[in-house]
């Protein structure tokens, strides 16, 4: 081919690529008029990254750790008042205290002691050491939440966990627990579940204790010359049956259609925590079978004496004394008023306050986080799109009572209005990133992570990050706005394997978290800086950056879960299990996800996606609603999906699992619609680009002249050729 030739049809080609790449150059919207935004994103985010102060941070957990402040006392309303103030301080609007009168109970007496063979008298008390505070009050004992009043006594048995398979194993071995004190070690599981089998399988009462080999001196410096759990150390909790209905028992949600009164929701047998200190004599003194030491049934730790299981000689008699009160507690609350249109859309930031006694981890630095993100989001040079709503949750350590509360008074606020909830409960115990959340919102953090450096390496959070971001269970204030009214949500914090030594006990306390949790303060800064930016990506636009590709896929990864929880079964199920209606709507869902991506809408409403995928209920928890995830019956804090399914499998319903099946395929079909449909679906408003800098420019020129070359390429050849180069950029695009 002559020169002349070439030049030819290179002119019209390159014309064409000086309007194209003029066209990717930023430049201002003409679309719609953009949201009263006061700075660009790059600037916003440069000010929610540099705004937050470790200094405040610090001030505000270490006053928020001064009292103990269980719920419902004195010390808690006086954090109640103050946290109100400080909204008000930092700017906050319609900041208010919301109280409700709940049941609670607070002990008067407590008594374990071991009768047979020998005689020990249990102390009950944490050993005090420089760095815990003089307090000395009645609420300060160590007890469980919601644990009954009443005497016990009987042989003791050893159940390790005290989880379904440890019950199960003894019952194998013939050994008859009727009648018997169970003792049974923190961890695996939440304690309620440890006491509602105990209750189940006709126990007498239960001791729960902290092993050293979980979170004592087989981890290593003991506290206060490290972080670990010294031999007085207890863990206080509550034993309310929350997997079954989070809340206040009588909560009339709770019951619904299951005959069911309050009293199903509580222990009817004694429970009461106890130290190594206190367990060492009972579980020397335990006869019988020899504990399992195998790496599969590892029930022995590596401790100077062998574990039995019993039952005996041990006898232990248990005696507790609970007034069981109604009283007030006091959610606090306060906005930053959005400006646009969607104004009355909010993004919500919850944290609970209260604490079993200083709470310096859990949940001071959570608050002492969440009121850094109040004071540096109402400071950044911008005017949000949307409000954000601030809660500071109480009771939830009695489980989630405040939070439950106030949703259950605000369901349709809920239902209507909140586009996304962001928990942080223990926002800060050491540097490993945590988190769990409804799958559409795992982009944005993402996104989040390739701004905030984690302080210790320096680099991007999302190069040490690694990846896990399992669905919501239970155990933290997310669970009435997700699992009863639909609200996508997440919960996250940075955590360690050293935060059991202190885990609701007197040395959770102001003088760990400077020595062991975090000296700098620098992850609490962290923390705010992705609270800030994620919270922004939310409220700052009408779109709203939720990511239902990952939705899709996630559904894809729990049907395969359900096969092999079948595959595990002793015997497989007697009729056939039919996925095809769910397998089918996952599919049409991931087309509905494709599509959504594409059209030239800002989906300002698709947060409502996530209500399409409530039931009514499932069978004796109707409290729970989201047939996607719920906290499984016999774990209570991780998540189990398609929860409805599960429990049919659990129960051996066979017909019941097709049924569920079913029902879950309707409601993901639901949510295929909702994403096919208009539903959430408004005209598009650009957002409001920044002005080229000089280097863009030139790299564009550079791009420009690039992509000229390639044009006198396929000007020159064959046409095949150029239908291949089409064809290839029409698989490449997701659209």
């Amino acid at each position: 081919m002559s020169p002349t030739t070439l030049a030819f049809p290179t002119l019209p080609f390159f014309f064409l690529l000086v309007v194209w790449t003029l066209f990717l150059l930023p430049h201002p919207s003409t679309s719609s008029p953009s949201p009263p935004i006061g700075s660009s994103w790059s600037v916003l985010e440069q000010q929610l990254l540099s705004l937050p102060d470790r200094n405040i941070i610090k001030a505000n957990l270490k006053h928020y750790t001064s009292t103990p402040h269980v719920a419902g006392t004195k010390y808690d309303y006086e954090t109640a008042v103050h946290t109100k103030e400080l909204f008000e301080e930092y700017g906050l609007t319609n900041v208010r205290i919301d109280e409700h009168r709940v049941y609670l109970n607070y002990p008067i007496s407590r008594s374990v002691k071991l009768v047979e063979p020998e005689l020990y008298n249990a102390t009950l008390r944490e050993e005090r050491y420089p760095g815990d505070l003089p307090y000395d009050e009645p609420f300060m004992q160590t007890f469980h939440g919601y644990a009954a009043s009443g005497e016990a006594s009987g042989e003791v048995v050893y159940a390790n966990y005290g989880r379904l398979e440890d019950y199960l194993y003894l019952l194998n071995l013939n050994i008859d627990l009727k009648g018997k004190i169970i003792i049974v070690r923190y961890g695996k599981i939440y304690r309620g579940v440890k006491v509602m089998l105990a209750e189940r399988y006709g126990a007498a009462g239960v001791l729960i204790y902290s092993d050293p080999d979980d979170d004592g001196i087989s981890k290593g410096l003991m506290y206060p010359d490290g972080p670990f759990r010294p031999p007085t150390g207890v863990q206080r909790g509550s034993v309310q049956y929350s997997q079954m209905c989070p809340g206040d028992p009588h909560n009339p949600l709770c019951v619904g259609d299951t005959g069911k009164t309050f009293e199903d929701f509580i222990p009817s047998i004694p429970s009461q925590p106890i130290s190594w200190q206190d367990a060492e004599p009972i579980m020397r003194n335990i006869g019988g079978p020899r504990a399992p030491s195998s790496p599969k049934e590892k029930w022995q730790d590596d401790l100077p004496f062998v574990y039995h299981i019993g039952p005996g000689p041990a006898v232990v008699e248990l005696k507790l004394s609970m007034n069981f009160t109604t009283t007030p507690i006091w959610n606090v609350l306060g906005e930053i008023e959005g400006v646009g249109e969607h104004k009355d859309e909010y993004v919500m930031i919850g944290n609970h306050r209260d604490a079993w006694v200083y709470g310096a981890v859990d949940p001071s630095s959570g608050t002492a986080t969440m009121m850094e993100v109040a004071r540096t989001l109402s400071k950044a040079d911008t005017a949000f799109e949307r409000s954000v709503l601030f809660a500071s949750w109480d009771c939830e350590e009695y489980g989630l009572v405040g939070s439950t509360a106030w949703s259950d008074k605000n369901g349709k606020f809920l239902s209507d209005k909140v586009v996304v909830y962001v928990n942080t409960d223990v926002a800060v115990s050491g540097s490993i990133f945590v988190a769990s959340a409804t799958p559409s919102l795992g982009k944005a953090l993402q996104e989040v992570f390739t701004r905030v450096v984690d302080p210790n390496t320096q680099l991007p959070m999302g190069k040490v990050w690694d990846g896990e971001l399992p669905p919501p269970g239970a155990g933290s204030d997310f669970v009435a706005p997700l699992q009863h009214y639909g609200v996508p949500s997440i919960d996250l914090g940075f955590s360690s394997d050293d935060t059991g030594g202190v885990y609701h006990s007197i040395h959770d306390n102001f003088d760990w978290m400077e020595k062991f949790g975090d000296p700098q303060f620098a992850y609490h800064e962290a923390m705010v800086q992705i609270l800030n930016l994620y919270i922004a990506k939310f409220a700052r636009l009408p779109s709203v950056p939720f990511d239902f590709s990952s939705q899709h896929e996630a559904l894809q990864s729990y049907v395969e879960d359900l096969h092999i929880l079948l595959s595990r079964l002793d015997a497989p199920p007697p009729i056939e299990i039919n996925f095809h209606p769910l397998v089918v709507a996952i599919e049409t869902f991931g087309r509905a996800a494709r599509a959504h991506m594409c059209k030239e809408a800002d989906y300002s409403q698709s947060f409502l996606l996530e209500r399409q995928l409530l039931g009514s209920g499932l069978k004796g928890r109707p409290y729970y609603r989201h047939l996607i995830q719920a906290p499984g019956r016999t774990d209570g804090y991780g998540s189990q999906t398609f929860p409805g399914v599960r429990q049919e499998i659990e129960d051996e319903n066979w017909e019941g699992v097709n049924t569920q099946i079913a029902l879950v395929g309707a409601r993901v079909l639901a949510a295929a619609t909702f994403l096919f449909s208009d539903g959430g679906a408004s005209t598009r408003v650009e957002p409001p680009r920044d002005k080229p800098t000089g280097i863009v420019i030139f790299v564009t020129l550079i791009v420009l002249l690039l992509l000229s070359v390639v044009g006198l390429y396929l000007a020159s050849a064959k046409s095949f050729r150029v239908r291949k180069v089409v064809s290839l950029y029409v698989v490449l695009s997701p659209c």
